[in-house]
């Protein structure tokens, strides 16, 4: 199940190329291009293009024609890959549960961490070059290239987390959702319309509304709201990722297909197969 997740996610990504801006097709990738590992966890795309896959068995960069493999004896903590990262200014972060490493050139360079970091749940940047970890330990900072610190943040373990476009982090917080502008944090539960659970997928959509995922339950929060809505219509698992195409769409990846929605608020979906039906 975990593996047709993210290979589902591979796809999407690869469509998110300009040769793909208008269609949709399907391509597999597998051990002809070099994909030795079929379990992947994360993916990133750099500015130059390359398509990073991180696995349970090393990091995969992947050219337009072949997959190169990243492992221990190149920088990484670890082979194991949780999390992937590309700051604004093109820098590829991953995340492994033995720690964290940046590229630096052709290699992979540890990240010095004050303090123990645990499980690294997700890696996002600021507009201003500010790095957040999510861990099991807290919410994790690095600035100007520095070593990662814990921040008072909210408390326990972070889940997933999100940058908004003016600084502001958005993330799952045990079991509810926070916002965190640097200073103080916001707590959203049940009385802002916040079930209990792993948030941990975060968006903002074409309209300025904020998006937040658990695997099959999605939430709406309008511009200039400040409680979440469930979306009734989303009920597809299998993943928590939410990203936009360059169109504006709105794409969730799920064990059925990718799921999309458009300015209609209406979702369809696209896989090679077709696609289950809502309801």
């Amino acid at each position: 199940m975990a593996a047709a997740r993210y290979r589902a996610l591979l796809v999407l990504i690869l469509l998110s190329w300009p040769s793909a801006a208008k269609r949709y097709s399907f391509e597999h990738y597998g051990q002809e291009q070099g994909l030795a590992n079929a379990l992947v966890r994360a993916l990133a795309q750099d500015k130059t293009g390359f398509l990073w896959v991180g696995t349970r068995d090393g990091l995969f960069r992947y050219d337009g024609l072949r997959f190169q493999r990243f492992a221990v004896p190149d920088g990484l903590p670890e082979a194991s890959i949780r999390t992937l990262h590309v700051t604004g200014e093109g820098t590829l972060w991953a995340g492994t549960q033995k720690g964290i490493a940046r590229l630096a050139g052709s290699r992979l360079e540890p990240v010095p961490v004050e303090g123990e970091t645990r499980s690294r749940l997700g890696i996002a940047s600021d507009a201003s070059g500010r790095v957040y970890v999510a861990s099991s330990a807290g919410l994790f900072v690095a600035e100007g290239g520095g070593s990662l610190r814990r921040v008072d943040g909210p408390a326990g373990a972070i889940r997933g987390l999100w940058v908004d476009h003016d600084n502001i982090v958005w993330m799952g917080c045990g079991e509810a959702i926070c916002r965190w502008d640097g200073r103080k944090s916001e707590v959203f539960g049940p009385r802002q319309g916040v079930p209990r659970g792993s948030w941990t997928g975060f968006q903002r959509d074409a309209a300025g509304a904020l998006l937040a995922r658990a695997d099959s339950s999605l939430l709406v929060m309008r511009r200039d709201d400040n409680v979440f809505r469930k979306d009734l219509q989303f009920r597809f698992p299998g993943s928590d990722q939410l990203m936009l195409d360059r169109g504006g769409r709105l794409l969730a990846p799920s064990q059925g297909g990718i799921w999309m929605r458009g300015a209609e608020e209406h979702w369809t979906c696209r896989n090679r197969k077709g696609c289950p039906p809502i309801g």
